[in-house]
């Protein structure tokens, strides 16, 4: 059936030239693809590992945790998380804020290289990851793959727009600070 590609955004300009390759959604009729899939889902053995948090570069456990479950095996826990207080949040939050203004001062091509590397290490860890959207949000292969293939396409469409869009001299620019964002 060939590979299939993953939905272009939406551009409000009337002329857009995209030029970066989007990311493929893997093509399920590939028998070595689902396969390897398969087995990373298999073959995950749950040892019930704290999954801590991160806050200003630090690894936090706390005593507050709560496992994670396989939708499909929902009285099977296949790991743990720590759970952050409201301080720890009020903490990582003053350190986002902190670090925006670190990551504007970089230059744009700095910040379009760490982006790109991010895109990297997520093609590299492909399979896990579809096996953990698997695994953790009880997605079926073609949703977890579209989903990746989704925040790639993201990260790709932005590193080239912010070229584009840093050059009309008519616009001020100012970082936001952390920002949600809950794509549909």
């Amino acid at each position: 059936t060939g590979v299939q590609t993953c939905a272009l955004p939406i551009s409000t300009e009337k002329e857009t030239s995209l030029k970066f390759d989007h990311a493929s959604s893997t093509d399920t009729a590939i028998y070595n693809t689902c396969k390897s899939v398969r087995d990373a889902v298999q073959n995950f053995t749950p040892n019930l590992e704290l999954i801590p948090l991160i806050i200003n570069g630090d690894t936090v456990h706390t005593d507050d945790q709560r496992p994670g479950f396989d939708p499909s095996s929902p009285f099977l826990p296949k790991y743990r998380t720590s759970l952050a207080t409201k301080s720890m949040l009020e903490q990582a939050l003053t350190c986002a804020d902190t670090q925006i203004t670190n990551w504007h001062r970089q230059p744009i091509n700095n910040r379009i290289d760490s982006l790109k590397k991010v895109a990297k290490l997520i093609e590299e860890k492909r399979l896990s990851l579809t096996a953990a959207l698997i695994m953790d949000a009880g997605k079926p292969f073609s949703e977890a793959d579209a989903e990746l293939c989704e925040a790639l396409d993201f990260i790709h469409y932005y590193c080239h727009q912010a070229i584009t869009l840093l050059t009309r001299s008519h616009i001020t620019w100012q970082p936001k600070g952390p920002t949600l964002v809950a794509s549909p």
